[in-house]
């Protein structure tokens, strides 16, 4: 099922968007945007509650 709607999640978003961030603009796929922002949120949000061996 999460296969199912990856595959619809990539291939109904094909349009291509300008992102600049901290290098100069680029071009990419909607998908590849979202994504990226997905991970790079998930990794900020999950640093404060990564645990720590004593």
């Amino acid at each position: 099922m999460l296969a199912a709607l990856t595959l619809i999640f990539v291939f109904e978003d094909t349009l291509r968007v300008k992102v600049r961030a901290l290098v100069p603009e680029v071009v990419l796929p909607l998908c590849l945007a979202l994504l990226s922002a997905t991970i790079l949120g998930l990794l900020c949000g999950g640093c404060p509650f990564r645990r720590r061996d004593k």
